[in-house]
């Protein structure tokens, strides 16, 4: 194995362990809720924790037109382990995928006006690393989808395309799939300086959004061909979240880079105007924990039912909440069981349940689901989930 690629199989934990030396994770629950257990998502109070997926989550994505939310894992501690797990938004149990025993996701996507509905790249067991797209069709088994292999991807869906972000040296770029030839066309990217994508985020607007290691946020309007720099190079993107209903509206997480010691910036950054401007998220001083000072911002997202509402959460200071788009912030309770901390966030608004809008947490010990709605947000808005305007 290269050194390059065996320092990026260890530089998530090294930096994890880091964080953990030196804020212990029991002081990083400001606010708590009770977990409710039974009945549905929508009919839930507080955070409940579905049954079904053990192990650690890290990405998440829905789509209420396929009545459908699925959740993957890097984690392959216990030989065996299924990776990939389905279930119906106001269901409270996980589905296993079968197929995943022992495989690594990296990120799933889904794409319901397309012959394939659900997507998920992964990674390779070998010393390489190097992992395929797979695909799922109606109810068939995934299978490969072209010959793209690389050891990590992100996946980004507009209201046309879907898109896999690699890193991987000597393959650094966007592409896009073509539907028509079932390859993997090569669009731009490669001139990005950095050796990380970390994050791949799309706008109902098909703008492209790329989160880096120490190089900052990127923003394509050009389907991937062209990129300019939207934030600066300093920063390391952990997570990011566009608006589903105002697509100017652009939340990004900060925290330390993988390939570089030191100091670094930290907290969110948050945009109203396509990321032409930028802000810093502030927490009042009334509240002991600020998410300006959160040392890794891990998982952000916006509501779907109020535009003015957003979500983060810290790895160092439990879970927030924004209610103007993301300029203040504000503890949000979080599960007394919860232990470690949340990877990934996404909302949906199922369909069919008027006034019910689901958070969902994945996380260090499994995933959890949080009803946002009450007055005055019952109003329905169609879902565009995470991956943009497909859902």
């Amino acid at each position: 194995m290269s050194p390059l690629r065996s320092r990026r199989a260890v530089r998530t934990a090294a930096v994890v362990v880091a964080l953990a030396a030196a804020v212990p994770f029991s002081g990083r629950t400001p606010v708590h809720a009770d977990s409710v257990v039974g009945g549905t998502a929508c009919s839930s109070i507080g955070w409940t924790r579905i049954d079904g997926p053990e192990g650690s989550f890290s990405v998440i994505d829905g789509s209420a037109a396929l009545n459908l939310v699925y959740v993957g894992s890097r984690d392959i501690d216990v030989p065996g382990r299924v990776t990939l797990f389905y279930g119906q938004p106001n269901n409270l149990t996980w589905n296993p995928v079968p197929q995943f025993a022992g495989i690594r996701v990296s990120d799933v996507a889904l794409t319901p006006t397309r012959t394939t509905e659900v997507w998920a790249s992964t990674l390779g067991t070998g010393a390489d690393f190097d992992g395929l797209v797979l695909g799922r069709s109606g109810l068939n088994e995934f299978t490969p989808r072209g010959s793209l292999r690389t050891w990590f991807m992100r996946l980004a869906v507009t209201t046309s395309d879907l898109f896999a972000a690699v890193s991987k040296p000597g393959e650094v770029g966007v592409y896009r799939w073509d539907e028509l030839s079932a390859v993997w066309q090569f669009v731009g990217g490669d001139t990005i300086p950095t050796d990380y994508f970390r994050q791949f985020e799309a706008g109902s607007n098909d703008r492209l959004w790329l989160g880096t290691d120490r190089e900052g946020l990127w923003v394509s309007g050009d389907a991937g061909a062209t990129w300019i720099r939207s934030r600066g190079g300093s920063e390391t993107v952990w997570s990011l979240a566009v608006s589903p209903t105002e697509p100017n509206r652009v939340l990004v997480g900060l925290g330390p880079s993988e390939s570089a010691a030191g100091s670094y910036p930290q907290g969110v950054r948050v945009s109203a105007d396509g990321g032409q401007t930028w802000a810093d998220g502030a927490t009042p001083a009334a509240f002991p924990h600020s998410i300006a000072g959160a040392r890794l911002v891990t998982a952000l997202a916006f509501s779907r039912i109020n535009s003015e509402r957003a979500f983060a959460a810290a790895w160092d200071g439990g879970l927030y909440q924004s209610f103007d788009h993301g300029f203040t912030w504000a503890p949000m309770p979080q599960p007394d069981e919860q232990q470690g901390f949340f990877n990934s966030f996404f909302t949906l608004a199922p369909s069919g349940t008027l006034g019910c809008e689901l958070l969902y947490a994945a996380g260090a010990d499994g995933v959890w689901v949080h009803n946002l709605a009450a007055p005055p947000y019952s109003a329905f808005i169609p879902t565009a989930g995470r991956h943009g305007a497909f859902q």
